[in-house]
């Protein structure tokens, strides 16, 4: 018990943290990058939006 809580804050907290930490750096050099125009726009697909929700709702329709 007195090992298992530091270890587990090492292991679990800090990369989750930094990986936080990260993509809040991403989505800021990216949203400048677009407010830049360096990031062309591309028109989104309907079939591409459907596939994304099917996708995004496999998981929750899988059963015990």
């Amino acid at each position: 018990m007195l090992l298992g809580s530091p270890l587990g804050l090492f292991i679990m907290i800090v990369p989750g943290v930094a990986i936080w930490f990260w993509g809040g750096y991403d989505a800021r050099t990216t949203a400048r990058r677009m407010n830049e125009g360096l990031v062309p726009y591309r028109e989104t697909s309907l079939l591409a939006i459907v596939a994304f929700l099917i996708h995004s709702r496999i998981p929750n329709l899988q059963t015990n």
